[in-house]
Formats: C-alpha cells, structure tokens, sequence
C-alpha cells in the first residue's frame, strides 16, 4: 500500500506516492497530543486504536529521542519530508536534540479509511536557547512564526 504527499520543493508542489513502511506509531505521540479545552467533542473513544478518532490532529513538545524512533517513513515521520518550507524532518529532529528541545507537529491518522494521506508531519520545534542563538538560527533557517515560549524556550513554525 502506498500514500500520496503533497509538499513543495524549489516553489513547486509535487505529488509523490511513497510505499507505507510498517505501522503508524500514534501510540509514541498520544501523551503528547493537543486537545483544544473549547472542543465540543472529545478525540478520544473506542473507535480507533488509542482511542484516536480524529483524522487529523496536533502534537507538542514531543522528546528527541521519540522523534527519532518515527523516523522510519511514511505512515510515521519521513526524514526527508518537509513542511513547506521548513528543514527536513531529520534535519528538525536533530537542530532539537542540539539545543535540548522538543519537536511539534500533527498526524494524518492511519486508521481513518476517508483519507489516503497518512503520516506524522513535523512543523515546529523549541529549543532551548539564549536570544542571540535563537535570532541568528531564525535568519538562518527562516520559520514562518518565531517567538520565546512562556517557559523560555523559543518556538520555530513552518505553515
């Protein structure tokens, strides 16, 4: 079975089907998955495994060393993938052990026979860092919103 990616390489988005390699890991993100407290309807039930019953949905501050366990391909995190314009996910997972941060992102779930689009997708990372490291790493990496956290990490995000 194969999934289809959308995503965008030199200002040019490219369709690519890629052969799913083993299972879809939720269970190593389920810990860290965001439910919104306005949610009208719980995520969680008995419906899909984990209780999962979103097709979609958002994970933060995941540790390095359970990114780099998903770093296996699609359905879980292919290390080449991209969020539009962001680093490659390997090169994510990395820059966050690098400065003892974390990894964000959201999840297509496989269990959800509407979508043909399965995989965990990285989008954001918090790093652990002084302001002059975190402004010279924006410049050189360019996220779409960049800001420090309450907690004092700083936030990178890539639409």
């Amino acid at each position: 079975m194969s999934v289809v990616i959308g995503r965008l390489e030199n200002g040019k988005y490219l369709e690519e089907k890629f052969r799913k390699i083993g299972k879809q890991r939720l269970d190593l993100i389920a810990p860290f998955v965001y439910i919104s407290k306005h949610a009208l309807k719980p995520l969680f039930g008995a419906k899909y495994p984990l209780g999962i019953k979103s097709d979609y949905g958002t994970f933060e501050r995941l540790p390095t060393k359970i990114a780099e366990k998903l770093l296996t391909g699609y359905p879980n995190i292919a290390p080449k993938d991209t969020q539009n314009y962001s680093p490659t996910a390997k090169k994510l997972v990395t820059l966050a052990k690098k400065y003892k941060g974390t990894v964000g992102g959201y999840f297509i779930n496989e269990d959800d026979e509407r979508r043909d689009d399965q995989r965990i997708t990285l989008e954001s990372i918090y790093l652990k860092t002084t302001k002059e490291q975190a402004e010279k790493l924006r410049d050189k990496i360019h996220p779409d919103e960049f800001h420090q956290e309450e907690d004092g990490t700083w936030r990178f995000w890539w639409d």
